[in-house]
């Protein structure tokens, strides 16, 4: 087995002790009696023995439960196994898909995972997918925005970062040279962002380090703030996305302008909330 084959396998049984150190404590665990000194009930704080593969343990958890009982689990991860394990143990999570066909196919997939496998209900996992917007108040403002935000990427930067992510030194292919015909050993499923770029058809090398130097092989949204709320509702409605993490062009400019321009439009249309209603993360996180 290699040290990456074996990765899932260490995660798992990570769980595994996190759950026994998350649960060792009962819920009525906590006297909190001033008068006498005790924080605890020692008989209700449970020592947690565990012997595994790749973790041991022999001790009391130090962090007693917190009001959600665990904390909020996010994976990020698209391969057959990172699917898994999210349809699994996850609350929420991150992926990167570069047009709304993989949203939608990797949105059924999971929710095939979470009963079929799991025994968890369809839309239990919330899918926040990554996007980049530029922001204008008309669409040659964005445009032009865009285009100065893709002249400030250097080719050989570029060239360098997808190298590091994903194994091979691609500064030794020939640019022209078509990356779905190159074994990659790296993060595949970032890597499929990439592949599926063009809806399938052939990547250069040169295109594939520019594509990923400018956001990961994630949509890139450009135009109006009706035009941004326009491909959010979209992804939402025909990927399945129940949300987004914005991924940056330039900061803070992109981030601010969102703020002030696109989610006023989002809030008009009822996609997005103008409150908190509860008071967790957990809360919060699947009220939607």
């Amino acid at each position: 087995m290699t040290k990456r084959s074996g990765r899932y396998e260490r995660m798992e049984e990570y769980m595994e002790l996190c759950y026994k150190l998350w649960d060792s404590w009962e819920p009525d665990a906590i006297l909190a009696e001033r008068s006498t000194g005790i924080f605890a009930d020692p008989a209700k704080v449970h020592e947690v023995s565990h012997q595994g593969e790749y973790f041991r343990c022999k001790a009391r958890s130090f962090v007693f439960r917190s009001p959600q009982g665990y904390p909020v689990l996010w994976q990020a991860g698209s391969s057959d196994r990172g699917r898994d394990f999210a349809a699994k143990h996850a609350e929420a999570i991150f992926a990167v898909h570069p047009n709304v066909e993989r949203m939608r196919e990797y949105t059924d997939d999971l929710d095939f995972r979470l009963e079929k496998r799991f025994g968890r209900k369809p839309g239990s996992v919330k899918r926040i997918y990554g996007v980049q917007t530029v922001v204008g108040l008309t669409r040659g403002e964005a445009q032009e925005k865009y285009e100065r935000i893709q002249e400030c990427i250097p080719l050989e930067g570029a060239t360098a970062w997808i190298s590091g992510h994903f194994g091979p030194d691609f500064s030794k292919y020939d640019p022209n040279e078509i990356v779905q015909n190159i074994e990659i050993p790296g993060i595949q499923g970032l890597f499929d962002s990439i592949i599926y770029a063009k809806g399938g058809a052939p990547v250069t090398v040169r295109e594939a380090a520019l594509i990923y130097a400018e956001g990961m092989g994630m949509p890139r949204l450009v135009g109006t703030p009706e035009d941004i709320a326009d491909q959010l509702e979209h992804f939402m409605d025909k990927g399945g996305a129940d949300g987004f993490m914005l991924a940056a062009t330039y900061t803070p400019g992109c981030f601010e302008e969102f703020v002030d321009l696109v989610v006023p439009e989002l809030q008009r249309r009822g996609r997005l909330r103008t409150r908190y209603s509860g008071q967790t993360l957990r809360d919060n996180l699947l009220e939607f």
